[in-house]
């Protein structure tokens, strides 16, 4: 028994040995140098602005940001009452019926 709990913590200490290797080759890699560094957040900063899908829809459509701030009431539209009919809410004219040819 104690034969493979020593089995296994050395094949523990063996994997976490190459771990460690491999974070230190990808650092080295994504810095395009020999300098190890293992840093996510400086490698994220060097990567700017958004990508070029996003910066072609921003182009086309704009930024986006809140919507339907068109359909809001001020108190000009709240006051309005020249489309109001106190007959039903049509704007003119009969409505239904029948076509004739």
């Amino acid at each position: 028994h104690a034969h493979r709990l020593a089995e296994k913590a050395k094949s523990k200490k063996r994997h976490m040995q190459d771990v460690d290797d491999w974070a230190k080759s990808a650092a080295s890699n994504r810095m395009g140098n020999n300098i190890v560094r293992d840093d996510d957040d400086e490698y994220l900063r060097q990567i700017n602005g958004p990508n070029k899908k996003r910066q072609a829809m921003d182009r086309k459509y704009g930024y986006g940001g809140k919507q339907g701030r068109f359909k809001q009431n001020d108190r000009k539209s709240m006051n309005d009452m020249s489309g109001y009919n106190p007959k039903g809410n049509f704007a003119g004219g009969k409505k239904g019926g029948t076509k004739r040819k």
